[in-house]
């Protein structure tokens, strides 16, 4: 019987975060010293993940405060090429002395663009487009970073200037359904 590849990556994610678990535990009952990892501040962060529009992606950040994050994303849907982008996101939750919330409400913004840096989308390739995501974040003790959001997309339903244009506004706006986005990663 052969496995779909969804069901593969979710087992894989959950041996991950269950070895991390472990690890976790583990270090947690060596550490004594008050210089241990629970009490580094962390000032960047990598991540790989998938979602929808994109089948994979990857990004880097880095916190500008806490509870702040400034992070650049490069992600491909294997249809419509590859994009980039970049946004801010905010973590809700209790902040560790240098670290984010342990556990966190995340907020933010993002604007992705397509390959050629511009905004040209239409609606029916969604190439460029704007995200509001909302969702969960977990930052452990060792480092290891997870988030998954749920994301309004705001897009061109038609365009009504040409690509030549450059950067326009111009045409009818629309707000697309739930985004999901997950990613795991380290931050350091």
């Amino acid at each position: 019987m052969t496995k779909s590849p969804v069901r593969k990556i979710v087992i894989g994610l959950l041996a991950l975060v269950a070895n991390l678990g472990v690890s976790r535990a583990s270090t947690a009952q060596t550490a004594s010293s008050p210089d241990d990892a629970t009490t580094q501040p962390v000032h960047a962060f990598i991540q790989v993940g998938s979602g929808i529009p994109e089948f994979a992606h990857a990004e880097v950040g880095v916190f500008l405060t806490s509870r702040l994050t400034l992070e650049a994303m490069a992600a491909w849907d294997g249809v419509f090429y590859s994009r980039y982008g970049g946004g801010l996101m905010y973590a809700f939750g209790h902040a560790q002395e240098g670290r984010p919330p342990r556990h966190a409400l995340l907020v933010g913004a993002r604007l992705m663009l397509n390959s050629t840096a511009s905004f040209d989308s239409n609606g029916e390739d969604a190439s460029s487009y704007v995200m509001v995501p909302v969702g969960y974040g977990y930052l452990a003790d060792s480092g290891f970073y997870f988030r998954a959001t749920l994301a309004l997309v705001i897009t061109r339903r038609e365009r009504t200037d040409s690509p030549a244009q450059g950067l326009s506004f111009d045409g009818h706006w629309i707000a697309g359904g739930q985004v999901p986005n997950v990613a795991v990663g380290f931050a350091f």
